[in-house]
């Protein structure tokens, strides 16, 4: 956990746009997916990513700010819910993602590990909070 808590609130943030706009890019461009629901998740993405963003950062400029705390231990369960919630989407994506994408086959596995990836960071961001309110 040490590690986690070591790395600037900038990183957490880039971290979380890099693997948004490559989940966006690769859903919406290289596989043409023009679904209601990947618009809706793609939207919930970005405000899980400015709430894991703001506690980022706000955790990096004071720890034991408030803000920071509350939003650590609040968001880090929230961002478990929502990701639960996500998955159910994702798991009527994939089923129809063979019928409705145009494009490269391959693109399954790329937006599956960047939703992944962009949950994982998003989870960790909190949690990095919530670890720095306990010292």
């Amino acid at each position: 956990m040490l590690y986690v808590v070591l790395i600037p609130g900038w990183v957490w943030v880039a971290g979380l746009a890099g693997t948004w706009a490559t989940a966006a890019h690769v859903a919406l461009v290289r596989a043409g997916i023009r679904n209601r629901l990947l618009l809706a998740l793609l939207g919930v993405m970005v405000v899980q990513a400015v709430a894991a963003a703001s506690t980022a950062l706000v955790t990096s400029h004071d720890p034991l700010a408030g803000f920071a705390c509350l939003m650590g231990y609040l968001g880090m369960w929230v961002a478990l819910g929502v990701t639960l919630l996500e998955a159910i989407a994702v798991v009527f994506l994939v089923r129809i993602w063979p019928r409705v994408s145009p494009g490269r086959a391959g693109s399954l596995t790329v937006w599956t590990t960047m939703w992944l990836l962009f949950n994982g960071i998003a989870w960790l961001a909190h949690l990095r909070s919530a670890a720095l309110c306990t010292v």
